[in-house]
């Protein structure tokens, strides 16, 4: 029993018939046409680019020097070891803000278990270390830090 969708017989190696003339033609048509859209695609890809670049060396460049709120850079704002002052708050903030800081993580580390220079200490989470959180906060909307 013979199956239809295979051909009869196989060609042997160097018995298959060139490309006629009509295919070959059709072939090159065909890749001609492929360039010549290729070719407008990109002209029409390069007519947008430089509409849209008319203005953006002169806006970027702006925006460079005084870039917006929302996209400058935060950082993590550590009080290690219950080592944390008012003075201190108010130093960190106006230092942060006269660096372009945009905002700060409030990032406790290690209570007051080791014996520091600074001196008193505030242990995490007391009455007294939720008024240093409160006065930072204070402070950042003073200084338009507070998001």
């Amino acid at each position: 029993m013979q199956r239809k969708f295979l051909p009869a017989k196989w060609p042997v190696a160097g018995t298959c018939r060139p490309i006629s003339a009509l295919t070959r033609t059709s072939l090159q048509m065909t890749a001609g046409l492929y360039v010549k859209y290729c070719f407008l695609f990109l002209c029409l890809l390069a007519a947008v680019a430089l509409c849209a670049q008319n203005n953006a060396p002169a806006q970027l460049k702006q925006q460079f020097k005084n870039p917006p709120a929302s996209s400058k850079p935060w950082v993590f704002w550590y009080w290690m070891q219950g080592a944390v002052s008012k003075q201190g708050i108010t130093a960190d903030l106006e230092a942060m803000q006269q660096a372009g800081i945009g905002g700060a993580y409030l990032m406790p580390i290690k209570d007051t278990s080791a014996t520091i220079p600074f001196q008193p200490v505030v242990r995490q989470l007391t009455p007294e270390w939720w008024a240093m959180v409160n006065f930072s906060m204070q402070e950042a909307k003073r200084l338009d830090r507070a998001r």
